[in-house]
């Protein structure tokens, strides 16, 4: 489970992080405003660590390091099981 954390700013806006993930940050000059900017921001965050989640797996399929469900789509089931 995520934890968003909302802050009013001196200036009247909103400040929005998930404190289990501080590279999410945004703001907003609403409440409702923020919480939006935060779930875009969290989409970008995951998708981002997707990416690179799997870029590592490619690039262990070439090293003979990889397990072999680690390769398959999710939810397909390998020979091995």
């Amino acid at each position: 489970m995520l934890t968003a954390i909302f802050e009013s700013t001196e200036e009247g806006r909103f400040y929005a992080t998930i404190r289990e993930l501080p590279e999410v940050q945004t703001e907003g000059d609403t409440l409702q405003e923020a919480e939006e900017n935060l779930t875009d921001a969290l989409c970008l965050v995951l998708i981002d660590k997707l990416q690179e989640l799997e870029q590592k797996i490619a690039g262990m399929a070439g090293t003979g390091t990889s397990h072999p469900k680690a390769l398959q789509p999710f939810g397909q089931k390998t020979s091995q099981g």
